[in-house]
């Protein structure tokens, strides 16, 4: 992997993080199942990006991150900034970006 791949990959994932939020040590563990949540869907994107490898690849997770933006902005959504996301009322699509920052951060790459 390039050193451009790589920047461009951080760069992807720092813009997610910024927007939704880090790595599940803030307000999302304190309300009942949205931890479970984000564990939940952090094992489908492992799932999706390379069943039985492990954890995804930097570049992997950073492609997937731009998919799930380029969806959202494609429909309209605008994404809340951390930390004003009301996790009392996160989307399936908020929850799935978090899952892919908690990934991000559990793997060592932001």
């Amino acid at each position: 992997m390039d050193a451009a791949s790589v920047r461009a990959s951080r760069s992807t994932l720092y813009r997610l993080l910024d927007q939704v939020g880090g790595d599940g040590s803030d307000g999302t563990g304190l309300l009942p199942g949205v931890l479970a949540a984000v564990d939940q869907h952090a094992a489908a994107i492992r799932d999706v990006l390379g069943p039985g490898s492990g954890a995804p690849g930097l570049v992997a997770l950073a492609w997937y991150a731009e998919g799930l933006l380029d969806t959202a902005a494609e429909g309209g959504w605008v994404a809340p900034v951390a930390p004003e996301v009301d996790w009392s009322v996160a989307n399936w699509l908020l929850v799935r970006m978090r899952a892919v920052c908690a990934l991000a951060c559990a793997t060592g790459y932001l």
